[in-house]
């Protein structure tokens, strides 16, 4: 693949760009809008495309600090994706347990009575 020159500025920007939709992707992610997820995944894979095309110096302090930022910012979004199935697998088993009739209390007749047992049948 060819490598594109850039400058300096430019590449910042593209640095900047790619931070910037991280964080949007960490809002979605915490305010739980699933909907807008595919949209900003998309911006984030056409950003890294970009990012393909140069050859990243990574010589200057900016850069290496926005790629740390763009570093942490993923983590963070990848510990909130996890977090969301986990919240999501509880909610499941929740609703699993509301609907699922309870089979020890019921026979091919209906509910079981509970009755106490009398003295006699307790002492055979």
């Amino acid at each position: 693949m060819h490598a594109c020159s850039f400058t300096m500025d430019e590449e910042i920007n593209l640095l900047k760009e790619m931070r910037n939709l991280y964080a949007r992707k960490k809002e979605i992610l915490i305010k739980n809008e699933i909907s807008k997820l595919s949209d900003i995944d998309k911006l984030i894979l056409e950003n890294i495309e970009s990012i393909k095309k140069i050859n990243l110096s990574i010589k200057n302090e900016e850069s290496k600090k926005l790629i740390k930022e763009i570093y942490a910012l993923n983590q963070t979004n990848m510990e909130l994706i996890n977090h969301g199935i986990l919240m999501a697998d509880k909610k499941f088993n929740i609703i699993l347990k509301s609907v699922t009739p309870k089979s020890i209390n019921y026979t091919k007749y209906g509910k079981i009575q509970h009755t106490e047992m009398s003295t006699i049948i307790q002492d055979v």
